[in-house]
């Protein structure tokens, strides 16, 4: 099985439950590391976790720099036709499990939207 890249521009505040999450998937996390005023961003700092550390040293590799670059291209493509033609500019529902499921119906509307397209018999 190949390892996978998940694309995310936060940090976890749950570090050992994400980090466990995300070996359990063979993934490895590539995000933006936040400016920080007067130290060095892929620094570790103190109030770290080992997987937050680990993240930040890699995201100080040339190789991880490449691979973010690729994120405009791909993520935010979806995430702007998603947010204007999809309904999820606002919310109409409330609760968690409301949103949840707006989220995942738009998710898989954009799937077969781009299956349809993928697939098309020209």
């Amino acid at each position: 099985m190949q390892a996978g890249v998940v694309e995310e521009q936060y940090e976890f505040r749950s570090a050992p439950l994400a980090d466990r999450r995300l070996q359990s998937r063979l993934c490895t996390l590539y995000g933006a590391v936040p400016g920080r005023r007067g130290q060095a961003p892929f620094q570790a700092q103190m109030a770290d976790s080992a997987a937050v550390s680990a993240w930040r040293r890699r995201m100080g590799t040339a190789r991880a720099r490449e691979i973010y670059k690729q994120r405009a291209p791909t993520a935010e493509r979806v995430n702007a036709d998603v947010r204007t033609y999809r309904t999820m500019d606002r919310m109409v529902v409330r609760g968690v499990g409301k949103v949840l499921c707006v989220a995942l119906w738009n998710a898989l509307a954009l799937n077969l939207v781009r299956w349809f397209a993928l697939t098309a018999v020209s």
